[in-house]
């Protein structure tokens, strides 16, 4: 359940503003359309809306631009048609503006004459050489499997990496080492090394065995900690790190294509459930003088914990290529232990030890501060590496500077070293840089001139986001970091350049359709807008106004939860409309997602929106659990008890819905969501009867032993330490309360939350003599977007069943 689906393409890293979520990940919607051919369309009258224009039609079409920022300069790469529809790749340079067409459309023809299509580019450090990522295919969430050519900028030539003879689309995460003359990458499964000048290819791990992966992830690792590309070159490129995954004794699971061709195709992966056997991870750093592999003894049973990130030490610091640090979580999840390896021995020790009553998260981004000195204690000032570090460890998600002192650097590893009572090694100081009842929501970027801090955080309203900085040098923690967004209200996101003075900043608002720009950041100033998406707002104003508000619902003497809700506009007074008004809540409800965000939401909140029009009100509330910036308290209650509090939560969220909007029909609720709202759907109808009329579960989990090891333990503790747990917080468990009209909608082909899964509730209802409608997909993954017409059809039949069942009348 981890599925993070977007509502439009953006860049790839403002992509998080509207993800959708999925099975027990990121926020339950659908995910957005697929391809087939538009349906004619009645937009003669413009202040409506239509199934057919949401789905088919390109009023709302987002518009993108592909860009991105240069590695070591501040440069704008984008990509652009010429005017004959062919790409070509621009370069603007800043602070002054000027743009140049590095790469013209005619170069990208490949030796046949062909042109070359792009998917994705990457450049090498010095820009001698272009390296394209061409004809991908999809590999669970994302494509990353496909062909890649390089252009040699010098010579105009291409090359085919991994060889002539090389299979299509066989190839994965190619990456230059930071000198530009090498490219490693992944090729079924095996790790490969190619000299970028000569072609000239160099296995560093490879085997015959099916089992073992080499520089990426099996599904759960990708899934649940978003690893994908599993190696880092030192910083000279003389070593490559890389992990190893040995997947044997890890249960498979089969999925089943009964519709591709006339016999059924069966595609066997890797899966491990809730207390099964998990894959065995290590890391091994390969040397390219010694043409050796050194194995990293890291303590712990590699089935009973995860190898989490791998970071070399930055450029300058002392030890750089010998010297890397590893995040381990041990299976709970609620221990990440940071180690220090020697890349010559293999010797490992722990730099300091994050606990949490419930569960951590591992840190994806590891970013160093600028070199600083320090006093030892003996007056002697010695530069420490100093790495950013995010920790819960006092109640909220702050900022720390992990100062490792150099002599760890220089001095043999001691595997026997002990920690100190605070979780540090003697060698290592944990500082804290920000401070106070608020959450840091995402690392963004430092810069290295002046060690000034950027972040996500929305210390004011859990429901928005924006960009805050600080120093990280101060003696005293920040309690009120400066905020560098615009105050306005919605949801900032930023992609800064490699010197943090520059960023491209997306801004959308619950209705309004997002807005790129080009922005400086120290002091703030907007440069330039690159994509104002300016005709699907017009078409977004034109729509007849509706009643939308961001309201907090108490639902007891301690907690608020924050909700929204969207209501269909009348001249009556609210007196006068009592209980004529259906309602429709849209549900998550569990940690991987937060559906109370003042960001737009794409066709699903269109399709919301056209629920008004037909005469619903509909809503969100997020519970307790959800993955809401108030706190680890408010975000951790729900360990052990996933299924139980936030349907509970939600009920009473709900009942305050009811007292504040007299209009709503308390016996015309209903609920729908996806993965993990489809599993809290099923909950609500379950268990609460008597407040909801109806629900839509689409790709529930309806058992959660039936899930994967790395999402559900991590929320709800091991097996071994209470099973009872699990069957507690199953809708299985409580399928004979179901009283209501049910729709439950699942791909046969979703290989995150499996089809089997709903197959158990199905003949768990049958047995129980329970009346239920049910729609399969077959072949769809978790998305269900797959095929001409899929989404269009799915949003009608989920309509059609909300009209018939709950009666609105517009």
């Amino acid at each position: 359940m981890k599925t993070i689906q977007f509502h439009f393409a953006l860049p790839a890293c403002l992509c998080q503003l509207l993800v959708l979520c999925h099975g027990v990940s990121g926020t339950a919607a659908p995910p957005a359309m697929s391809g087939g051919p538009p349906l004619p369309l009645p937009v003669a009258n413009r202040t409506e809306l239509s199934l057919a224009r949401i789905y088919h039609g390109p009023d709302f079409n987002l518009q993108q631009q592909s860009m991105q920022w240069d590695h070591r300069d501040d440069v704008l790469w984008s990509m652009r048609d010429n005017d004959e529809g062919h790409p070509e790749i621009i370069r603007r340079s800043l602070p002054d503006g000027k743009s140049t067409v590095a790469i013209s459309a005619d170069q990208f023809r490949l030796p046949s004459g062909e042109r070359i299509s792009i998917d994705d580019y990457i450049w090498s450090p010095d820009h001698q050489y272009l390296l394209v990522f061409t004809n991908s295919v999809r590999v669970w969430r994302s494509h990353t499997r496909g062909d890649y050519w390089l252009l040699d900028l010098i010579s105009k030539s291409w090359r085919k990496i991994g060889g002539k003879d090389v299979a299509s689309q066989s190839l994965m995460f190619a990456k230059f080492s930071p000198q530009g003359d090498r490219i490693s990458y992944v090729r079924d499964r095996n790790l490969f090394c190619e000299t970028t000048a000569t072609g000239e290819i160099q296995e560093i791990a490879t085997s015959d065995r099916p089992d073992l992966i080499h520089g990426t992830f099996d599904w759960v690792y990708e899934e649940e900690l978003k690893l994908t590309r599993g190696f880092e070159f030192s910083p000279d490129g003389s070593k490559l790190a890389f992990w190893q995954l040995d997947e044997s004794e890890v249960p498979m699971h089969s999925l089943i294509d009964n519709t591709s061709e006339r016999y059924p195709i069966i595609k066997r992966f890797a899966y491990p459930k809730v207390g099964q056997i998990n894959a065995a991870a290590k890391i091994g750093v390969y040397d390219f003088e010694t043409k050796q592999t050194v194995w990293l003894r890291i303590a712990g049973d590699p089935r009973q914990h995860y190898l989490a990130g791998l970071r070399w030490l930055p450029p300058a610091a002392i030890g750089a290529n010998e010297r890397l640090l590893v995040q381990q979580l041990n299976r709970r999840q609620n221990e990440n232990r940071l180690w220090l390896c020697d890349a010559l021995t293999g010797d490992c020790v722990v730099l300091l030890t994050d606990t949490s009553p419930g569960w951590l998260m591992h840190q994806a981004k590891m970013l160093f501060l600028p070199e600083q000195e320090t006093d030892s204690g003996d007056g002697v000032l010695r530069e420490t590496i100093d790495l950013l570090w995010l920790s819960e460890r006092t109640g909220y998600r702050h900022l720390y500077r992990v100062a490792i002192m150099p002599w760890l650097m220089t001095s043999p590893v001691d595997t026997s070293e002990e920690l100190t009572e605070a979780g540090v090694h003697r060698g290592v100081s944990l500082e804290p840089i920000t401070t106070g009842p608020w959450d840091v929501i995402e690392l963004s970027a430092v810069s290295q001139s002046t060690g000034d801090v950027f972040f996500t955080a929305s210390p004011d309203a859990p429901t928005r986001r924006a960009l805050y900085t600080t120093a990280s040098n101060r003696q005293m923690p920040e309690p009120h970091p400066q905020r560098v967004s615009p105050a306005d209200n919605g949801t900032f996101q930023y992609q800064l350049s490699h010197s943090a003075s520059y960023a491209l900043e997306t801004w959308s608002a619950f209705s309004v359709a997002p807005v790129i720009r080009l922005v400086h950041l120290a002091p703030y100033s907007r440069m330039e807008i690159l994509e104002d998406n300016a005709a699907a707002e017009a078409a977004i104003s034109a729509l007849n106004p509706i009643e939308q508000q961001f309201i907090s619902l108490p639902i007891d003497d301690q907690i608020s939860l924050d909700a929204w809700i969207m209501l269909p506009t009348s001249t009556d007074s609210a007196e006068e409309l009592e209980h004529s008004i259906p309602l429709v809540v849209h549900v998550y409800g569990e940690p991987a997602g937060q559906t109370v965000r003042d960001a737009y939401g794409g066709r699903t909140y269109l399709w919301h929106r056209y629920l008004t029009q037909l005469g619903f009100a509909v809503a969100s509330i997020d519970n307790r659990g959800s993955a809401s910036p108030r706190g680890r308290e408010f975000r951790q209650i729900v360990h052990g008890k996933l299924g139980v509090l936030p349907p509970a939560d939600q009920a009473a969220g709900v009942g305050e819905l009811l007292k504040r909007f007299p209009q709503i029909d308390p016996d015309r609720v209903g609920v729908w969501g996806w993965s993990g709202g489809g599993s809290t759907t099923l909950h609500s109808v379950f268990r609460y009867p008597e407040i909801y009329a109806a629900g839509i579960a689409v790709a529930p989990v309806s058992d959660q032993l039936d899930y994967d090891t790395i999402y559900q333990e991590r929320y709800m503790g091991l097996v071994e330490d209470d099973r009872q747990r699990f069957v507690d917080g199953s809708p299985l468990t409580h399928a004979e309360g179901l009283d209501d009209p049910l729709l439950i909608i699942h791909g046969t082909g979703d290989d995150n939350v499996h089809f089997a899964s709903t197959q158990r509730l199905i003949n768990r209802l049958v047995a129980l003599g329970k009346q239920f409608q049910m729609m399969a997909y077959p072949g769809r993954s978790h998305a269900i977007s797959e095929g001409e017409g899929t989404v269009m059809h799915l949003h009608q039949l989920m309509t059609d069943f909300l009209v018939r069942t709950l009666h609105p009348q517009p």
